[in-house]
C-alpha cells in the first residue's frame, strides 16, 4: 500500500508541524518516523521499503508522509512519477527567513562556518547548486518549482499553505488540508502539541551523542541585511503570487 497524500514543503517552512496536524485526524494514517525521504536519500530502499511504512494504516482514507522535498528536482519527479495521483500538501515561509533558518540548523550539526550573507550570496552567485545542504537561495525560489511539479500532476492536485497560516488561522488550514486530501475536515482535531518530555529527552541525548547543539534558538537576523536579501526574492514572489492568487505583498515589505 502507497501513500495517497505527501506533505512535501521545503526545508525549515514547517513540513513536520503541518505533517503533524494533518494526520491528528482518526481517517488519516502518517508513517511512523520523522521524514522517511524515501524520494531523495532512500530511493535505492526500493518500493518494497517505502510501502513497509504503511502496513500499519488499516482502513483509512488517507496515508501519507512528510518530507520536504520540495526543491529537490529529482525527488521531486520522483515522487510524481511514481504517485501520480496522490495529493500533495506544500507549506511556505518568507524565502529570507527559511534561508537563515536553514543556515543556523547547519551551524548547530557543525556543517557551517561562515557567516550568513557570505554562505547566502555564495549559493546566490553560483552557477550550479552547490550541494543541498548549502542551497541557502535556491530553496526559497518557490515558484519555480511548484510550477514544475503542477506541470507534472495538475495545479488541482497541490494545496499550498503558509506557515503563518498554521501559526495563526491553525483551524482553518488543517481543515483545508483535510478538505483536500479527501477526509472530513469536522472529524479532525485542531490542537498545538506539545513536544512532550520523552520526546524532549531523546532528542538532547540524540544530539548529545552526535555533538550536536541542543540549543533551537539563534540570534535575530540583522534588519538592513533582512531587507537587502528580500529585495532578491521579488521576482520570485511575484511569479508565486499569480500561482497562488495570493496576495504576498507583506513578503516584499521592509522592516
Amino acid at each position: 500500500m502507497f501513500p495517497n497524500f505527501l506533505v512535501a514543503g521545503s526545508m525549515k517552512c514547517g513540513t513536520s508541524a503541518l505533517f503533524r496536524g494533518v494526520t491528528n485526524h482518526p481517517d488519516v494514517f502518517g508513517a511512523k518516523g520523522k521524514e522517511l525521504h524515501y524520494f531523495d536519500q532512500n530511493y535505492e530502499q526500493g518500493p518494497q521499503w517505502y510501502e513497509a511504512h504503511f502496513a500499519d494504516a488499516g482502513d483509512v482514507r488517507a496515508l501519507g508522509e512528510g518530507t520536504p522535498y520540495l526543491g529537490n528536482e529529482t525527488a521531486t519527479a520522483r515522487m510524481t512519477n511514481d504517485l501520480p495521483d496522490a495529493r500533495l500538501l506544500f507549506i511556505l515561509r518568507h524565502p529570507v527567513d527559511r534561508a537563515y533558518s536553514h543556515y543556523w540548523h547547519n551551524r548547530r550539526r557543525q556543517r557551517e562556518n561562515r557567516e550568513f550573507e557570505e554562505a547566502f550570496r555564495t549559493d546566490l552567485e553560483s552557477d550550479q547548486e552547490i550541494g543541498r545542504w548549502m542551497n541557502y537561495w535556491r530553496l526559497g525560489t518557490f515558484s519555480k518549482y511548484l510550477e514544475a511539479i503542477a506541470a507534472e500532476v495538475g495545479r488541482e492536485n497541490m494545496h499550498v499553505v503558509l506557515s503563518r497560516d498554521l501559526r495563526e488561522q491553525r483551524a482553518e488550514t488543517l481543515r483545508g488540508a483535510w478538505a483536500h486530501i479527501g477526509v472530513d475536515p469536522d472529524r479532525g482535531t485542531i490542537e498545538v502539541r506539545e513536544r512532550s518530555g520523552p520526546r524532549k529527552l531523546r532528542r538532547s541525548l540524540k544530539n548529545l551523542i552526535k555533538g550536536r547543539s541542543d540549543d533551537t534558538s539563534y540570534p535575530p537576523l540583522d534588519r538592513s541585511l533582512r531587507n537587502d536579501l528580500t529585495k532578491v526574492y521579488r521576482d520570485d514572489v511575484i511569479r508565486l503570487q499569480e500561482f497562488l492568487q495570493r496576495d504576498l505583498s507583506h513578503w516584499l515589505e521592509a522592516r
